[in-house]
């Protein structure tokens, strides 16, 4: 379970930069003809998350529940987005604004602009976050980047 403590962390980074980002989509995911921000307005609960292995190099997925997170992110069609994220202790919410191209998710939180690279394919939504992690406790922070894969509700 030690080598899922980065994840974790990892996890609620990620979720407080998704409050933040502000989508700026202006074209379809896989269809020229559907605006992209339309297409992800909606409520997403996190269902897996998708780790490197700091040994082997080799992902692993591991539903949510096992990681120990609950997160869901609200796109609304007015620009906003709420996301809230519960770690087992408590819910933590993050407030903001986003906009959204074919290929990437920008969220404006609290400050902070996060730009996410994300593929959408029928109610599934995939967002790839790149980040510094010290998997083994060395002090030298390697990037790594995670998948967080949501469902739509």
């Amino acid at each position: 379970m030690n080598r899922f403590k980065p994840l974790v962390i990892l996890g609620i980074i990620l979720c407080l930069g998704i409050c933040l980002v502000h989508c700026d989509k202006k074209t379809g995911t896989g269809n020229d003809n559907q605006d992209p921000e339309a297409s992800l307005v909606g409520t997403w609960v996190l269902t897996t998350l998708t780790i490197p292995d700091p040994d082997t190099g080799d992902d692993i997925t591991v539903p949510a529940s096992f990681a120990g997170i609950s997160m869901t992110v609200v796109l609304s069609a007015n620009g906003n987005v709420t996301i809230t994220v519960d770690w087992g202790d408590g819910e933590e919410t993050e407030t903001g604004t986003w906009t959204a191209t074919a290929t990437t998710l920008t969220m404006n939180l609290t400050g902070e602009t996060v730009v996410v690279p994300y593929t959408l394919t029928g109610n599934t939504l995939t967002l790839a976050i790149t980040m510094e992690i010290d998997w083994d406790g060395d002090g030298i922070e390697e990037e790594s980047t995670i998948t967080m894969t949501f469902t739509k509700q």
